[in-house]
């Protein structure tokens, strides 16, 4: 057992300058990833964090384990957000098989059960993620001196969170059947943690490409598990449940594995290292947990209040809403790691807002197609019996673009260390996400609840882009508006993509 605390000489504080990007990343990756934002606005940029410069801890205190080759971020970016792209198809495409299968009342079901242990989790992970990652890139901690104490807290909080699961669900259902579907929900959940906490190493060492190996082995989980136990063996909710489970322990198998490779999983005991890595992951956590919460308080409102068959409804409409979110979900892997290990604030600051301007010009389109087409789509996809869910998802999409603000945004503060202007910001929203579903779902159900989400995650969202824009003296519209630059490197970057695939075509 490890005695005291293993802080490494020289470690840096909260703040102190990170290690500088290597300069093997090609010049248009630099061009897009890092010119300055506030060029094209006549304004500068800090050249050093807030909470000053200190000199970075030496690279000895990384000893251990071998540093792998990092990737350019440009390169980071692209594969993530293929990544992303074939997690969206895939997961949409086996959400459309779950829920034929399924009908509306087995998927409401089952998306009532999953709810509670998928808040949990958010609960359970304690920021425990993050916090690693941030402390392996700023060097404060070793790979090892983390991994170590992850063990213990990985054993702690999976014990906890599956007896809160249990507990809970006892006094919530009527049935014991009803409370061993719970119970199987409850088994995901130290999977879930295990990949979590796991994904915080990997996100430290920056290598993003395990991390997005690791997704794509989830999604064949739950293609294999919908095939096997609800198609063939027609299991209906339980084997929607059994699917989670799978998917789960593949993915946690990949993240353990690639993880010892970095440094040997022990179970150790370092209460400085601990008690580091809580302090400072309870305030990721509070940020996340309150966010996952405005998410899926509409469930708590809606189970009571409608039928499994409109819940049904109303959850496929919300799920194709949020699959948006899987383009800055692939941006904000890539940016958490790169803020952590950024030398400056403002090559963090540039990097996370020119990625939110063109992001947000190419889902305004979407979102505006998407919502013209979603009751002739839902139909086409999901079937007749699914049509009354084009109006939560027409009624979703204006909250769920402006929340792609805070999808980008918050992981460049959080990655640097300001992970609770999220949780202040996102009080506010929470509490009219609340009132407004009390008021509008005894009205107008699914659709009131709906519209009382997309409203929140606007307010929220418009709160902190000016929050954000204050914090790193920005305008409001440098942050949200695309530049001439920002159209320049567009068009040159389409230009260069038709080139090789006209090379590539003439080749052949």
């Amino acid at each position: 057992m490890m005695a005291g605390s293993n802080r490494q000489d020289g470690a840096q504080p909260e703040g102190a300058a990170f290690p500088a990007e290597p300069a093997g990343n090609s010049a248009a990756a630099q061009a897009v990833l890092t010119a300055p934002v506030q060029a094209a606005h006549g304004q500068s940029i800090p050249a050093a964090s807030e909470a000053g410069a200190p000199a970075a801890a030496p690279a000895s205190a990384q000893s251990g384990a071998s540093q792998p080759k990092r990737n350019s971020t440009a390169f980071d970016l692209l594969t993530s957000l293929l990544t992303k792209v074939v997690l969206l198809c895939g997961s949409f495409l086996l959400s459309v098989v779950m829920a034929r299968l399924l009908g509306p009342e087995g998927k409401g079901i089952l998306t009532a059960v999953l709810v509670l242990p998928t808040l949990v989790v958010t609960l359970g992970d304690l920021g425990v993620r993050q916090a690693s990652a941030y402390f392996i890139g700023s060097k404060r901690y070793t790979p090892q001196q983390v991994t170590n104490s992850l063990g213990v807290l990985w054993l702690i909080t999976s014990t906890l969170t599956v007896v809160m699961v249990a507990a809970i669900s006892w006094f919530q259902t009527s049935s014991t059947s009803q409370w061993m579907l719970y119970l199987l929900a409850a088994a995901t959940v130290p999977l879930n943690l295990l990949f979590k906490y796991s994904n915080g190493i990997m996100q430290g060492r920056e290598m993003i490409s395990k991390i997005n190996i690791g997704n794509l082995l989830g999604l064949a989980g739950n293609a294999i598990g919908i095939i096997l136990f609800m198609w063939l063996i027609k299991l209906g909710v339980i084997g929607g449940l059994i699917t989670q489970m799978l998917m789960a322990g593949l993915m946690a198998w990949y993240a353990v594995k690639i993880v010892g490779r970095v440094a040997p999983i022990r179970f150790e005991v370092d209460k400085a290292v601990m008690s580091d890595i809580f302090r400072k992951g309870i305030s990721y956590a509070a940020a996340l947990f309150i966010l996952q919460l405005n998410y899926r308080i509409n469930f708590f409102f809606l189970e009571p209040a409608v039928s499994a068959e409109q819940l049904g409804y109303f959850s496929v409409g919300i799920n194709m809403a949020e699959l948006i979110w899987q383009v800055p979900a692939a941006l904000s892997l890539v940016l958490f790691s790169r803020s952590a290990n950024s030398k400056t604030s403002g090559e963090a600051v540039n990097r996370a807002v020119r990625l939110l301007r063109i992001t947000l010009c190419l889902l305004f389109v979407f979102c505006l197609g998407l919502a013209l087409l979603a009751r002739p789509f839902i139909t086409l996809i999901y079937g007749a019996d699914f049509t009354e869910a084009y109006s939560v998802l027409q009624l979703l999409l204006p909250g769920v673009f402006f929340m792609t603000i805070v999808k980008i945004l918050h992981p460049d503060l959080a990655g640097r260390g300001y992970p609770l202007y999220a949780f202040w910001i996102y009080i506010l929203p929470l509490i009219i996400n609340i009132v407004l579903n009390i008021k509008l779902i005894p009205a107008y159900g699914i659709n009131g609840s709906a519209a009382a989400s997309s409203i929140s995650y606007a307010v929220g969202a418009i709160i902190f882009a000016v929050a954000y824009a204050r914090k790193e003296k920005h305008s409001v519209r440098a942050l949200l508006l695309l530049t001439k630059e920002d159209m320049r490197l567009i068009t040159a970057s389409l230009q260069s993509l038709a080139g090789k695939i006209i090379r590539k075509g003439a080749s052949r």
